[in-house]
C-alpha cells in the first residue's frame, strides 16, 4: 500500500511540475520577440532562429526528458531503471542527431574559425594524448 501511495505522490509531483512548465512557457512575455540571434563572438552577420521557435521547444523537451530519466534511474524496481537506461540512450542519440543536423547546415565544418592563440593548433594533439 505504501508503494502505491509513493507512486501516486510521484505522479502528482511530475504532473504539477509539467503544468508549471507549461504555464511558464505560455506566460513568457517575450515569446515572439527575438527574430535573430548573433553568431559567436567576433563573427559577422546574424542567423535566423528556427521557424516557430522550434529550438525553444527542443530545449524544453531536453529538460523534461532529463528529469524523467533521472527519476527512472533512481526508482527501486529494476525494470524501471532498465527503461530509464534505454530512454537515456535514446535521448542522447536524439540530441546528438539534432545537434549534428543543425551544425551541418551552418557551414561551421567547412570553415571553422581560425586559431586565436598559438596553443589552439596544439589542442587536437593534446586531446588525443
Amino acid at each position: 500500500m505504501q508503494v502505491i501511495r509513493r507512486y501516486v505522490e510521484e505522479v502528482r509531483l511530475i504532473r504539477n511540475l509539467l503544468m508549471f512548465l507549461a504555464a511558464m512557457l505560455a506566460l513568457q512575455p517575450g515569446l515572439g520577440m527575438a527574430e535573430t540571434v548573433n553568431l559567436a563572438a567576433g563573427a559577422s552577420g546574424e542567423t535566423q532562429r528556427i521557424a516557430g521557435h522550434l529550438d525553444s521547444w527542443a530545449a524544453l523537451i531536453i529538460v523534461v526528458s532529463a528529469m524523467a530519466v533521472a527519476w527512472l534511474l533512481n526508482v527501486k524496481e529494476a525494470k524501471f531503471r532498465a527503461v530509464g537506461t534505454a530512454l537515456a540512450a535514446l535521448c542522447c542519440a536524439a540530441v546528438a542527431g539534432w545537434f549534428f543536423l543543425f551544425v551541418v547546415n551552418t557551414g561551421f565544418l567547412e570553415s571553422p574559425k581560425p586559431n586565436q592563440t598559438p596553443l589552439d593548433s596544439a589542442k587536437p594533439a593534446l586531446l588525443l594524448g
